[in-house]
Formats: structure tokens, C-alpha cells, sequence
């Protein structure tokens, strides 16, 4: 299974009665008042009721047996925060994450201008969040800290959900009248990384809201997928014990790895440069935009940026949408692994004695 199918096998788990009760109740149901039977229904849970009314989800009430198991204060509206020294080092651990989702976010956030979008580890720790200052970072959103919500919710079931504003447990989020809906980001493997979570006014909020959120969250997860696999051919470029330089269509440096900047004695600065900053050499432009299925083994001479020589064999692979991949071997070096494999010293036998005289042939024969 391929990791897009993988995604939204697992993230679109509604229930029938979930997309149901969405539609059944409509645009004009979420966007009035709040909705008697919900209030009604979250008073009777308090006072001790087990029967699920028709009128309440099957997983709002199951959330909010479990908050009242728990011994959340439904009257407790204050954040919980985690550890300052403990935050800053599960920030620096998300660091990719945060900059894959931010921008998602922000994108989001455009069609939800009066909104809050916030995104939180796999603990239900806020790492980071754009529009209403509604969950600082750090703030803890696990259903067992604060109750019934969204993040909380999603990561207690780890799929898409969404949850009304009567449908909350704490009464401050209950009374702030605004609508949720949180969908995993995933890596690779269907392991949930984070929880992205949007929260909209009533008149913001709607069906395709679940949608687009979910298309969010899997735009990270396919991002941070990327990312890990880029992050492991570079370090396959860095252990190679030969030169790599990967052009782009123009000729310039998309990348160079650690052996390469040995050999021609530079830096990452040179990224971005054209490949003749690495040094003077009959290699030039014009032979490696004529390469049409590759080069190698080529002998070529480098004059570097200090003067001095390098000399190296140099293989080009040119890729399907532009660009080019240089390998270099440094001649020395090669010299060095032949004479590793077949020795510097002279090794003799009895069969390469020459003459047949009787003296030699004793002397082999005692030898």
C-alpha cells in the first residue's frame, strides 16, 4: 500500500452517524444558537446518567464518561502547561514538523480569517498555532487534562473529528461558541506525529470544513515524508567515499557532498554557484550540456582555487528533468586501494626459479 493510500485509509474513519448528525442538523442549526439538546444531554451526564439520548453522538458521550471518570472539573477552564524546560526540547525535536505545518497553516488560516488553527505533538502538547491567541504553546489539550475536545478527542481516537461547542466538556470552551475539527498527521509507517486542529466561529464552520482540514493535515504528513527522504539520501551522499556534485538544468550546485568538499577544499557556500567555481578544468559547460546519455570514467585535471592540482576520474549522469549528477574519483586515492589490493612487495615461489641445473634442482627439492 502506498503512503497517500496508507493516509487516508486511516484518517477518514467517520461513523454513518457522525456524517449524519452533521448534515442532519444543517447550516442554520450551527450557525443559531446554542442547541438545547446537547446542553440538556451534558447536564443529565453530569448528574450521573449512562443511557445515551438519540440526540447526542456516540462518541461525545463515551468522551464525556471518560472526562467525568477522570475527575476533570468541567467549571475548570485554565490551561494545564508542560514543563518550560520540557517544551523547549519537544519544540526543538518538532523543529521540521513546526516549519512543514506552519506554512499549511497559514494557508488555511486564509479561509478561516476569524479562526485558530493549532498544531500539537502526539502527547496533545501546542507547538504551534496561527489566528486567535486561543492555545498557547505549551498548553496540554489531552482529553484527560481538560476534558472533551477536539485535539484531545482526535488523539483519544486517533482520526478525524470534529466537535460542536456544546459538545465540549469544560463549560468555558462550551460557551465560546465555536466549532472544531481535527485530523492526524502521519508519518510514513501511519504512526500519528501531531494533531492539527481548526476552530471556527458557526457562520465559519461547515461540512467541507472536515474535508479541507484533513487534505491540510495530509499535506504535512506527505511533506514530512519528503523531508525524511531527503534527509536520508543526504546522509547516504555524505558516507560515499567518492566526490558527488548534483547540478541543477542551469549548471549550478544543488548539492555536494562531504567527499566532494574535500576534494576541491570548499564549503556549503558554494551552493547555488556554477559548477566552474569548483575549480578550472577541460570540463567545462558546453561538454556537460552535450551529454546526452552520460559520461565515464572521464580523466580529468582540476586547478583549484589555492593552485593547487586535483586529478580525478569523473562520471556524469544526466536526470529525467534536468540537471545533471558529477561522480569524481580522486586518481591518487585510487592508486592507493590497487596496491591496498595486490601488495608493494614481491612475492616469490620455488616455480619462479629459473634454470634446470642439478644444484637448483636439489635446492628446490630440500627447499
Amino acid at each position: 500500500m502506498n503512503m497517500d493510500t496508507s493516509m487516508s485509509s486511516q484518517s477518514a474513519t467517520f461513523s454513518v452517524q457522525d456524517l449524519g448528525y452533521l448534515t442532519a442538523l444543517g447550516t442554520v442549526a450551527l450557525n443559531s444558537a446554542p442547541i438545547p439538546e446537547l446542553e440538556q444531554a451534558w447536564r443529565a451526564r453530569l448528574s450521573g446518567l449512562d443511557e445515551r439520548p438519540a440526540t447526542v453522538r456516540k462518541v461525545i458521550w463515551d468522551s464525556w464518561g471518560r472526562s467525568i471518570a477522570g475527575g476533570v472539573n468541567p467549571e475548570d477552564s485554565d490551561y494545564r502547561f508542560v514543563d518550560p524546560q520540557h517544551l523547549a526540547a519537544t519544540l526543538a525535536a518538532n523543529r521540521v514538523l513546526i516549519a512543514a505545518a506552519a506554512q499549511v497553516m497559514r494557508g488555511l488560516l486564509a479561509y478561516n480569517p476569524r479562526g485558530h488553527i493549532n498544531l500539537t505533538d502526539a502527547d496533545g502538547t501546542t507547538l504551534y498555532f496561527c489566528g486567535l491567541d486561543l492555545t498557547p504553546v505549551g498548553t496540554r489539550l489531552l482529553e484527560s487534562v481538560q476534558g472533551t475536545n477536539c485535539t484531545g478527542l482526535a488523539l483519544a481516537e486517533d482520526s478525524l473529528v470534529y466537535v460542536l461547542a456544546e459538545e465540549n466538556f469544560g463549560t468555558g470552551l462550551r460557551q465560546r461558541r465555536m466549532h472544531c475539527a481535527a485530523a492526524p498527521i502521519r508519518n510514513a509507517q501511519g504512526k500519528t506525529l501531531a494533531m492539527l486542529t481548526l476552530t471556527a466561529e458557526p457562520g465559519w464552520f461547515h461540512f467541507h470544513t472536515l474535508g479541507t482540514v484533513q487534505a491540510a493535515a495530509e499535506a504535512v504528513s506527505r511533506q514530512m515524508a519528503l523531508q525524511a527522504l531527503l534527509e536520508e539520501q543526504q546522509t547516504v551522499l555524505e558516507v560515499l567515499n567518492e566526490g558527488l556534485v548534483v547540478l541543477d538544468e542551469r549548471g549550478c550546485i544543488k548539492a555536494l557532498n562531504r567527499y566532494a568538499r574535500q576534494l576541491f577544499r570548499v564549503g556549503l557556500d558554494l551552493l547555488g554557484s556554477p559548477f566552474q567555481r569548483l575549480g578550472r578544468s577541460d570540463l567545462n559547460e558546453q561538454i556537460l550540456a552535450r551529454i546526452g546519455e552520460g559520461l565515464r570514467d572521464l580523466d580529468c585535471t582540476f586547478e583549484l582555487h589555492d593552485f593547487s592540482q586535483l586529478s580525478c576520474l569523473v562520471s556524469v549522469c544526466p536526470l529525467e528533468q534536468g540537471g545533471r549528477v558529477v561522480s569524481l574519483r580522486e586518481n591518487r586515492r585510487i592508486r592507493e586501494i590497487t596496491r591496498r589490493i595486490i601488495g608493494t612487495q614481491a612475492r616469490y615461489t620455488f616455480e619462479t626459479i629459473q634454470g634446470r641445473s642439478r644444484a637448483i634442482a636439489d635446492a628446490v627439492h630440500f627447499g
